[in-house]
């Protein structure tokens, strides 16, 4: 029951409280507020104190009643009540809440925000104080502000970028997004536009779904390629779902870099290409390999006429070396055909101490019609030790890059190029052949390409890209070394 003080001390009298109006205790005691009458003038006594600012002190009413109000508050509060006390009577403006703690009959503190009123009554200041216990708020303030923290420790581990999109551009991201796009702070994202992190050909695709996701709709996921900071571009994954972030429609999108996806893929679709050729090359080959065993069984018929048609001299020579050189090019394309049938088996068939010298003489000789009057070469042989290989394949990857230098140099043809070929010994008892020409060189853009199936810069006609899986470990082995 809510007790006043008697009339004697000259407390607050039942007929004074009636005159403050029949409901205002009602209310105040519905809705659970603590109520504290004080005099505003002189001793800041307590009047009146209800049951419910008394289980909030940790006093009884009888306790409370005439008690100073600083008795009841923790000491560092004290300044601060007396400022206001004094604010208010110099007629001063006073804040209508403000949060303090009270210290209980146990010393135990509990936080409390107070409101505050004044009235008259018969001709006194009177402040009215209503208190609610705010300490299951704050336990539940901290706990979400842990909530919080522990979410955003959640979005900091994720492996992928995270950001907060609205009215397309960036409100928010976690680190993983921001080192993605090779920023430092989340601060350099937010506020722009995301059109500014994707290529211009998806920019119009990219804010229509930001929009639509934003307006509510749920979208499947879709790749763009984004742009760091350095202008590179790099191809990424998008899932967005529509939230509400700050009270306001948003876009929650995850951001996956899927550049080793995109890489693997493109080596799964090699490997089935490979093999689609492997599969061919069987057929393919036994479809050369009869007219060409035709051309080979007859140039050895001519290699026994010419000496009987040509007498000894100068003719016969050159009947000879000419011969010699179409049957150097048909064991080239014997050579082809067996690298062919190499995809479908492997074999070592073929391998044989060689002197790398003179694998690329042969490889020169039969060059001479390709490089003409258009290339100068520069031999730079050292003695080197024999090696273990297969001539035929070892000439074609010398007769390729030597072809290939030829067709860079027929296009500046008022020009000699020069190619120059060195030949020493690597450590470990290998061999090292350099060879280098003068020639435009081949783009950056194409470089990545140079050991790709079948892919040539060149017009229909000149060359097919095609290189032998051993020629091309070949090149690989003399470019790493």
């Amino acid at each position: 029951m809510t007790r006043i003080m008697s009339d004697d001390p000259s407390g607050l009298t039942q007929e004074q409280l009636r005159s403050l109006g029949p409901s205002f205790l009602d209310a105040a005691n519905a809705a659970g507020l603590g109520v504290t009458m004080v005099s505003a003038s002189g001793t800041m006594r307590r009047l009146y104190v209800n049951e419910t600012a008394a289980k909030i002190f940790g006093y009884s009413v009888e306790e409370l009643l005439g008690a100073s109000v600083l008795a009841t508050f923790a000491p560092e509060d004290h300044e601060r009540i007396r400022d206001l006390q004094m604010r208010r009577a110099r007629g001063e403006a006073i804040p209508p809440f403000m949060e303090v703690s009270i210290l209980k009959k146990d010393g135990t503190r509990v936080p409390v925000e107070a409101g505050f009123s004044m009235v008259q009554l018969d001709g006194e200041p009177i402040a009215v104080a209503f208190m609610r216990d705010i300490s299951g708020r704050q336990r539940a303030e901290s706990a979400l502000r842990a909530t919080d923290a522990r979410q955003r420790q959640i979005l900091e581990a994720s492996p992928d970028g995270i950001v907060v999109v609205r009215e397309g551009r960036f409100v928010n991201s976690n680190r993983r997004a921001v080192e993605m796009l090779g920023y430092e702070r989340m601060e350099d994202l937010v506020g722009r536009s995301i059109s500014d992190f994707v290529d211009v050909t998806e920019q119009a695709a990219a804010r229509d779904r930001s929009l639509r996701a934003e307006g509510g709709e749920r979208l499947s996921p879709r790749e763009y390629r984004a742009i760091r900071k350095d202008g590179g571009l790099f191809p990424v994954e998008v899932t967005s779902i529509p939230i509400e972030f700050d009270g306001k429609p948003s876009v929650l999108s995850f951001v996956r870099d899927v550049s080793d996806r995109v890489r693997f893929q493109a080596q799964l679709t090699q490997s089935d290409r490979l093999a689609t050729i492997g599969t061919m090359a069987a057929g393919l080959a036994h479809e050369i390999n009869n007219p060409l065993a035709y051309v080979m069984m007859n140039l050895e018929i001519l290699g026994r006429i010419v000496p009987e048609v040509f007498p000894p001299g100068e003719p016969r020579a050159a009947a000879m070396t000419a011969l010699q050189t179409v049957r150097s090019g048909t064991e080239r394309v014997a050579t082809i055909v067996r690298d062919l049938l190499g995809l479908a088996r492997a074999s070592s068939e073929g391998r044989r101490v060689v002197d790398v010298r003179r694998t690329i003489d042969s490889a020169l000789a039969i060059a001479t019609v390709q490089l003409g009057g258009n290339a100068r070469i520069v031999r730079d042989f050292n003695d080197v030790p024999s090696i273990v290989a297969d001539p035929a394949r070892l000439g074609q990857v010398f007769l390729n890059l030597l072809v290939n230098a030829a067709q860079a140099f027929s296009e500046r043809p008022s020009q000699v190029g020069k190619i120059r070929i060195w030949v020493r010994s690597a450590p470990t008892a290998h061999v090292l052949v350099d060879i280098a020409d003068d020639g435009p060189g081949i783009p950056p853009e194409v470089l990545p390409r140079i050991f790709e199936p079948f892919f040539t810069t060149k017009p229909p006609g000149v060359g097919t890209g095609w290189a032998s899986p051993s020629a091309r470990a070949s090149c690989r082995r003399s470019a790493a070394s």
